[in-house]
């Protein structure tokens, strides 16, 4: 009687397990279906209170998140929030464009005037902030979850996917929309521009000096040189507060900071100025003016050269060689 007792009570707790898990399974992939459409049309959901209790809070998910908390009504004047959250916005839908509804990640915007009780209860006192979910983790309070450093890595959509990339391994490249506006004003300037010199021609005659033509040159590549574009697509910060104090160079080749561009820029540029001092002093001039301006100019050089040399060694490590500072 015993033994058919104990094999009775083993049967319904097999039977309640399998109905438990069964219908876990079922309410877990009513969840996904539920996020993959709202998030099909923008590629992120706009969560409140309610939707991130079901949805995120949740205990048996199995999904990661990655929310943005942000402060966009315009009483709350935040300036920042509106660029953060376009770039947001791209990461989401560039990520859609390359795994489809995917059922292992999901993107997510919070504002705070609808789910400032969020706020509130993970301690989050600024905005914007991106926060990543993973699965099964717990979150009292933000410092128990993992943040973009925005000071430090920039907030563009290219570092955002990046920093979701070393999360979740999860690789996409960044699909920005045409801006259709900045070349249809390219095209007009050109135009105009054309018109104008053609019907003004004597006007424009420093256009045929070679001298303008060389100095042009020579800015345009210390700009892109210099890290001018890295600065246009990444937005790194100006420079970066630490423990230690202010860094204006990056510590390592994968990045800069916008100041340390500035640097490199005047560096290449004086470095530019003393070799066509060189050049010009050295041209058949035999005088002793000539003689000290190019010993000047090539000490100078030196010394310019090594401290872009040092500025690469320091962030390139394994770099074989070193300048002089």
């Amino acid at each position: 009687m015993r033994f058919l007792l104990t094999v009775a009570i083993l049967l319904c707790v097999l039977q309640c397990t399998y109905l438990f898990k069964n219908e876990r399974s079922v309410g877990l992939a009513d969840k996904i279906s539920q996020l993959k459409e709202l998030s099909a049309k923008k590629g992120f959901i706009k969560l409140n209170s309610a939707k991130f209790k079901d949805y995120v809070k949740w205990a048996s998910r199995n999904y990661s998140f990655v929310i943005m908390f942000t402060a966009l009504e315009t009483h709350r004047q935040c300036t920042i929030c509106k660029p953060v959250y376009e770039e947001f916005s791209i990461t989401a839908k560039s990520f859609q464009m390359t795994y489809g509804l995917s059922d292992r990640l999901f993107f997510g915007v919070i504002d705070f005037d609808d789910g400032s009780e969020i706020f509130q209860k993970l301690q989050i006192n600024t905005a914007p902030l991106i926060v990543f979910f993973p699965p099964k983790r717990k979150m009292n309070r933000i410092n128990d979850l993992q943040t973009l450093d925005m000071q430090r890595l920039g907030f563009s959509a290219e570092a955002i996917g990046r920093w979701i990339t070393d999360r979740t391994d999860l690789e996409f490249k960044i699909f920005r929309p045409p801006n259709y506006a900045s070349t249809v004003g390219l095209l007009l300037l050109i135009f105009v521009g054309s018109v104008v010199m053609y019907f003004k021609q004597e006007n424009f005659e420093f256009l045929q000096n070679r001298t303008v033509w060389a100095a042009l040159t020579v800015v345009f590549c210390l700009l892109m040189t210099s890290g001018q574009m890295w600065n246009h697509i990444r937005s790194p910060p100006m420079y970066h507060k630490s423990a230690n104090g202010i860094s204006y160079i990056h510590g390592s080749s994968q990045g800069q900071f916008i100041s340390e561009t500035y640097l490199i820029f005047m560096l290449n540029a004086c470095f530019a100025g003393c070799i066509i001092m060189i050049i010009d002093s050295g041209l058949g001039k035999e005088n002793s003016v000539s003689k000290i301006t190019t010993t000047v100019a090539v000490l100078f050089a030196a010394l310019l050269f090594s401290a872009v040399l040092s500025i690469f060694k320091a962030k390139a490590g394994g770099y074989p060689y070193r300048g002089l500072l």
